[in-house]
């Protein structure tokens, strides 16, 4: 999930880019993955299980399903891997975008946890940074970025999660009588405020309770879950080798179908219900992201702007994107197909 400042006007009104679910019952833990994908390289594809038009286009969301439904998740094991002539074009895309990255060593252990009650055994590289705005390369993007062989998430943003996901611990157990909207436009508006990842504002989590601790978790691990694993779906889905196959840029600064983007919403919605993580909760993301991107950039003074507003919510104008509402129809499609 990704939001570039450059094309931000064509696409900030559908953007976006935490014990297992038991998926649609005994008959989905029994199915090996490996039975209903192709083994041989003669069965494999170019383009993998979303073809050139996407997942539910193509009819592999099954054959998906079952691919991420076992242990030890890779890549998708219906394409065909890169040859040596694209991964040089692949790894040089990936250096040139993070030459210029600095981990800031934060939420490790959250993103150990949520890879591994999935059971991601992909050998990838992560790392969260600070404020994606001292990225140079990434300055323009909020949430996360995705090369072929990493993922990347945007701390700021996450800090933004995490407090929000307190505001909500605290406003269930009556400790605090604050609106979601008037909590969320100030936590957004203070972590907006400045370059770098800042302590909370309002809403803190060294001040709450066990009760309230376990609440907070809920709210944060099903919002940076659904933002991990829809970054990772990139990743899993060899989206930049498609890219590089479909001879677009990979930096993926230009214009190309949204299939990619709803197929990550889709695999977003699959791995939040493997992780038997809350949907509702999760879905606040994909508001919340517009709202942090459409704050700084002054397009918004209040996050019921963005909510309440079906000019926002349903107007699709950018190729790159599905409508916002499609997006989160999509995450929960994803969802209940497990």
């Amino acid at each position: 999930m990704k939001v570039n400042t450059s094309t931000f006007l064509a696409v900030f009104l559908a953007t976006f880019l935490l014990a297992c679910g038991g998926g649609t019952g005994a008959d989905n833990d029994s199915v090996d993955p490996l039975e209903s994908s192709p083994q041989t390289d003669s069965e494999k594809t170019i383009f993998g299980l979303g073809g050139t038009s996407g997942i539910a286009s193509s009819g592999a969301i099954q054959l998906l399903v079952d691919q991420v439904s076992g242990v030890d998740i890779d890549r998708d094991i219906s394409q065909i891997a890169p040859n040596s002539s694209e991964l040089h074009v692949l790894f040089s895309a990936d250096n040139s975008a993070t030459q210029y990255a600095v981990s800031s060593g934060a939420y490790v252990i959250s993103f150990d946890n949520l890879v591994n009650i999935v059971g991601v055994k992909a050998n990838f590289n992560f790392w969260v940074e600070s404020d994606f705005r001292t990225n140079i390369v990434a300055s323009n993007i909020g949430g996360g970025y995705t090369g072929h062989s990493y993922v990347a998430l945007d701390g700021k943003f996450i800090d933004m999660l995490n407090e929000i996901a307190n505001y909500q611990a605290m406003f269930e157990t009556s400790a605090t009588f604050d609106s979601f909207f008037s909590a969320v436009d100030k936590v957004v508006w203070y972590h907006n405020s400045g370059i770098g990842s800042f302590l909370e504002c309002c809403y803190p989590l060294a001040n709450l309770t066990q009760e309230q601790r376990e609440i907070s978790d809920r709210y944060f691990f099903s919002m940076m879950g659904a933002l991990l694993y829809h970054e990772f779906a990139h990743y899993y889905l060899y989206h930049m080798l498609d890219r590089v196959r479909g001879q677009l840029d990979p930096s993926g600064l230009v214009l190309y179908s949204s299939a990619n983007e709803d197929d990550a919403d889709f695999l977003a919605g699959v791995l939040t219900a493997k992780a038997g993580l809350d949907p509702i909760a999760a879905q606040l993301l994909f508001d919340l992201m517009v709202y942090y991107m459409g704050q700084r950039l002054g397009f918004y003074l209040s996050f019921s702007q963005v909510t309440s507003s079906a000019f926002v919510q349903f107007l699709n104008t950018s190729p790159n994107y599905s409508a916002l509402a499609t997006r989160k129809q999509n995450f929960l499609n994803g969802y209940n197909s497990y």
